[in-house]
């Protein structure tokens, strides 16, 4: 027999060489992306033809690379594939002998052909579930190029959009496994089951062999606090049939037929199935004894939808994590600067939710009395170097955040008499920022600036209607001040906090003069505010 603890170990050794796979194909499909993406939208548009012969290049070296690193880490795997059925083996033989109040001596031919059996089928099984994984993966990264390309073209999207969206996807893409039914897991997933269902199989028929060998013809299943419950079909009810003692061949008077009562060997639903924990060891009426005590249902029940939930926030974890990393190789990749900024506020947001979840995470097995698995919440390519970036990053958020939240309360109008009169009449802002505040030409009375300009918020001569923007919308917002009546007019001084083409805020200065013929405001100069 192998207890529920080790049940949940089992296969977890693989975890570093799964995840190790499913970090690369994510991270070397998100830099193809970015060769084409990353440059801005003039590059990434070209003719239709050229587009889909850079998509087919890609794609075709990353399905060769994909289908390099699937070979392998699966003959990688075999060799600790092999190691857990001979350990489990052991463990379930030794729990057996004591059972039966015999000495264990090792395993015997018999048990070796039985784990060395199980053990070929299930890495035949992997090697069978994992034929579609390239291909569909591969599929993916198509698809997803294809349509963001498409959506900028066509104008369903703008450029940044469509490119986060298009790397938010990728780094959601994990190896798939395609089942005849139409069923599809990660591979991950495939691989952790189908190793957990070989072993309690094996554990199971190791079982049953030393019950014939004695002539025993009963069994005595274990049981766990947290057991599979299902109010529809008493099989996968594993709640139901733990902890109880059942005839091999038949029944009688006081057990019930192990394969009626709990599917075993037949049904993956049940005993020794998909995902299951429980196992079972020999059993000799009048003998031995059953110390299992009832386990209330209701205490049950929640601990079962406890283990549920405290796995589903573990799943989010590690998918916030892979997003993060994601997000962080397209930062690296990009060479775009307005695409390169959204994509660090976009780790930013993505870093504060993940210190959310921890958090979350940390308090709900605190307030439920639970052991957290921090080993669940590792992926590969986080590791503390990944961790503090991300740190870093929710900290400069935090003071831009609170550096944004001090400016306002000071400087945004809390009454319209406090703005500027007849800001939505403004006008001479593209003549003022092209001819002067955004003029780098040499000898140029704005030059610097200019300069000041560029390399403070990014913003320049070419981008020069994005500052507009964010100037008209600013004079809306915030306070005019200074108010001076010269001879050519009423003088103000807007002082506002802008974004950059670059990501950064930062304060600037507008002047802004009515004169009596016009009776609207028309911008005089604008700088940067230091």
């Amino acid at each position: 027999m192998i207890t529920p603890e080790q049940f949940q170990e089992i296969g977890e050794t693989l975890l570093p060489l799964l995840d190790g796979l499913t970090e690369w194909i994510a991270r070397d499909m998100i830099e193809r992306f970015m060769i084409r993406f990353g440059h801005g939208e003039e590059k990434l548009l070209t003719g239709t033809d050229e587009w889909q012969a850079w998509v087919l290049e890609q794609a075709g070296g990353n399905l060769d690379e994909i289908q390099k690193a699937l070979a392998k880490s699966t003959g990688k795997s075999q060799p600790e594939i092999a190691k857990i059925f001979k350990d489990s083996g052991i463990q379930a033989a030794k729990a057996d002998a004591e059972a039966a109040a015999v000495t264990f001596s090792g395993l015997s031919p018999g048990m070796m052909a039985i784990i060395t059996d199980a053990y070929e089928r299930t890495v035949g099984e992997i090697s069978n579930i994992t034929r579609t994984t390239a291909g569909a993966t591969n599929q993916a990264f198509i698809d997803i190029c294809d349509a963001a390309y498409w959506k900028v073209r066509t104008g369903a999207q703008s450029y940044t959009a469509a490119m986060l969206e298009g790397i938010k996807e990728l780094g959601q893409v994990q190896p798939i496994v395609r089942y005849p039914s139409g069923h599809k897991d990660t591979l991950e997933v495939a691989v952790l089951r189908c190793i957990r269902t070989g072993v309690a199989q094996s554990s199971g028929n190791m079982t049953i062999q030393q019950c014939k060998d004695m002539g025993w013809n009963h069994v005595l299943v274990s049981q766990h606090l947290g057991a599979r419950v299902s109010d529809t079909d008493p099989i996968a009810d594993h709640a139901g049939w733990q902890g109880k003692v059942y005839c091999i061949a038949g029944k009688d008077a006081q057990f019930d037929n192990l394969l009626d009562a709990t599917g075993y060997p037949e049904n993956p639903l049940g005993l020794c199935g998909y995902n299951c924990r429980h196992s079972f060891t020999p059993f000799l009426p009048g003998v031995s004894q059953n110390h299992n005590k009832p386990i209330d249902t209701e205490a049950n029940r929640r601990a079962y939808e406890l283990s549920q939930t405290q796995r589903a926030m573990e799943r989010r974890i590690r998918a916030q994590k892979r997003k993060c990393t994601a997000l962080h190789t397209a930062v690296k990749s990009c060479e775009d600067t307005a695409g390169k900024a959204k994509l660090q506020e976009k780790y930013a947001q993505s870093a504060k939710r993940l210190q959310d979840q921890n958090a979350a995470y940390t308090k709900f097995c605190d307030d439920n009395d639970l052991k957290p698995y921090h080993e669940r919440l590792a992926v590969a390519g986080w590791d503390r170097s990944a961790a503090s970036t991300a740190s870093a990053s929710v900290r400069e958020q935090k003071r831009v955040d609170k550096m944004i939240a001090d400016f306002n309360a000071e400087h945004v109008a809390k009454d319209p008499a406090e703005l500027l009169p007849k800001y939505e009449y403004a006008h001479g802002v593209k003549e003022k920022l092209l001819n002067y505040s955004l003029n780098m030409k040499e000898g140029a009375s704005g030059r610097d600036k200019a300069v000041v300009f560029q390399a403070a918020l990014g913003y320049n001569a070419n981008n020069y209607e994005l500052l507009m923007q964010e100037i008209m919308a600013g004079i809306g917002r915030y306070k005019a001040s200074g108010k001076t009546t010269t001879e050519h007019g009423e003088k103000f001084t807007v002082r506002m906090l802008v974004k950059g083409a670059n990501g950064r805020y930062v304060p600037i200065r507008t002047g802004w003069i009515i004169a009596p013929e016009d009776r609207t405001p028309r911008m005089t100069t604008a700088f940067v505010d230091r």
